[in-house]
């Protein structure tokens, strides 16, 4: 399961009102559902968050395919006549042999979207670049953060 935020959302919404983040939260909820196929599911959690879940990839791992939706997700866009660039902080969270259920699995996504945000905030805080926690394959909640798009194939 993969949550992603976009980050410091309220500044965002002051910023633009409520129709230009609308129209933000549109145009990344079409993005994520452009690149994730069927049987997987994109949801929207409220605010600037959106809930994915990974069920089959086939070969391609989770987190390759984690790292293209937190950049694809985060490439700048327009709102009437204005460019604007945001960041979008994501966590990802892997099913294990622990036979987790749903709840549990997007619990541990939620704990680690907190630790990405809390990261962010106390960060560089001018880059705009995606920020995530994605755990190396096999791990179950280890953080990795700001992986190189080189981490693996595009979906």
């Amino acid at each position: 399961m993969l949550v992603l935020e976009v980050a410091e959302f309220d500044v965002l919404e002051a910023q633009l009102g409520e129709p230009g983040c609308d129209e933000l939260l549109r145009t990344i909820a079409e993005r994520l559902h452009q690149e994730v196929p069927e049987p997987n599911l994109v949801t929207r959690l409220g605010r600037g968050a959106f809930a994915v879940v990974l069920c089959d990839l086939g070969e391609v791992a989770p987190e390759a395919v984690a790292t293209h939706l937190l950049e694809r997700a985060s490439e700048p866009g327009t709102s009437g006549n204005r460019r604007l660039r945001w960041a979008m902080v994501g966590a990802l969270a892997l099913a294990d042999d622990r036979a987790e259920t749903a709840m549990e699995l997007f619990d541990r996504a939620i704990r680690s979207l907190a630790r990405a945000q809390l990261r962010s905030q106390l960060g560089a805080g001018a880059s705009d670049a995606p920020r995530s926690v994605i755990p190396p394959a096999g791990a179950s909640d280890a953080p990795r953060s700001d992986i190189p798009p080189e981490a693996g194939p595009r979906p």
